[in-house]
């Protein structure tokens, strides 16, 4: 195997002008704003919403100075996950490629518990430049004929509420109002995939797991009444116990023993379905939820009677956040 070089090395060929992945769009010819207008067109003609995380996919980086600082925080990003994260078969990172959106929720999350940076620095800077590195990541994979596409818009909206705490700024900081209604509506969309597009939201539901650790269930992970998910946000694997109804309705919703789920098409059919209904909320909101309602359960008498932090941190167990006081910010709508 031809040694990759440096994640330097490999992230300044990514974005070299001439034989780069093609996100470098610095005095090439083509203005920002045409860049978006096509960008726009394209996704009118795919059927999709013309959202700036859509919209962003599809255009490159114009400016010199934008360039510059998006690749300085990607080689950061990626030489702290090449030196603390192993890969699926637990071996060390070497290509750009083997990142994932895990990858990068944990190097925001030792950012955010690091407190060594301004809150609008991360926001602005940061987030923003990591909402670029899956677009380039994706451009260079298919350039190279390679089967991937990168999506951290979620992981880098968790982190973003994270680190500003403000719940409730954004539409995916909150449970929907009837996640019912979502979730029928998903249903009967008559979508190819709705069927789909509706378990994953209940898997989301009912286990508090995030949509991208959903996106490749396999027969092999699944058993009477559990779910076994790979390499979670913090890295690790773990068994959640299930109804045998849930277990089932993946199977059925199986092609060639794997449950795949595009988390992008799922994301805009949750948003058509919460506009749909009436509600606010992302594909977040059912975690969210989630939180909630444990939260609720843990603090009755029938479920233990728990104080308000117990409850908190037996959810953030449940829910593999680092620190019992992020729950808090999850369950901030109950009143008890």
């Amino acid at each position: 195997m031809a040694k990759l070089g440096s994640m330097a090395y490999q992230l300044t060929e990514l974005v070299d002008k001439d034989n780069g992945c093609g996100i470098n769009q610095v005095n090439n010819g083509t203005s920002k704003v045409l860049d978006r207008a096509n960008a726009i067109e394209e996704l009118k003609a795919e059927g999709r919403p013309s959202t700036s995380e859509n919209i962003s996919e599809k255009t490159g980086i114009h400016s010199g100075n934008t360039l510059k600082n998006n690749l300085s925080d990607w080689i950061q990003a990626a030489n702290w996950i090449k030196g603390n994260c192993l890969d699926d078969d637990g071996n060390k990172i070497k290509s750009i490629y083997q990142i994932d959106e895990n990858q990068i929720a944990s190097y925001l999350q030792n950012i955010i518990a690091d407190d060594k940076i301004k809150e609008s620095t991360f926001d602005k800077d940061i987030c923003s430049s990591m909402n670029k590195f899956d677009n380039a990541l994706s451009m260079g994979a298919e350039k190279l004929g390679l089967e991937k596409r990168y999506d951290f818009s979620e992981v880098v909206a968790e982190a973003k509420e994270l680190a500003d705490g403000k719940l409730g700024v954004s539409e995916g900081n909150q449970p929907f109002q009837d996640s019912g209604a979502i979730i029928d509506y998903i249903r009967e969309s008559g979508h190819p995939q709705a069927e789909k597009f509706a378990v994953a939201c209940e898997v989301m539901l009912e286990l508090g797991v995030r949509s991208g650790e959903i996106k490749n269930i396999k027969m092999e992970h699944l058993g009477d009444e559990k779910i076994t998910f790979l390499n979670m946000k913090n890295g690790i694997n773990e068994t959640k116990f299930s109804s045998s109804e849930l277990v089932e309705k993946i199977k059925e919703n199986m092609t060639d023993g794997e449950f795949k789920v595009n988390y992008r098409e799922l994301a805009e059919m949750v948003v058509e379905a919460r506009e749909a209904t009436g509600q606010q909320g992302t594909c977040h909101s059912f975690r969210y939820e989630f939180a909630c309602e444990k939260y609720v359960t843990l603090r009755s008498e029938e479920g233990g009677g728990l104080s308000h932090m117990e409850a908190c941190y037996k959810i953030s167990d449940m829910m593999n956040h680092q620190r019992g006081e992020i729950t808090e910010k999850y369950i901030s709508s109950v009143s008890f």
